[in-house]
């Protein structure tokens, strides 16, 4: 289903997804994680990822 980013169900959606990402980034920068390599490298991996490892992307766990 697309939605409609002017729509207030798109934007709760985008606002939604914008929070998680903002939290999970500054999540990486207590542990010494350089945010934008593990953000790139994090959205490289995700299509082949196996969902049962999808933990192990984490920041707090990110082997770079």
């Amino acid at each position: 289903m697309r939605t409609n980013p002017t729509s207030a169900r798109g934007r709760c959606i985008i606002r939604k997804a914008a929070a998680i990402a903002q939290a999970l980034i500054e999540a990486a920068k207590p542990d010494a994680v350089d945010p934008d390599a593990w953000l790139a490298d994090t959205l490289a991996r995700i299509p082949d990822y196996k969902i049962t490892k999808v933990d192990d992307l984490l920041p707090w766990r990110w082997n770079g």
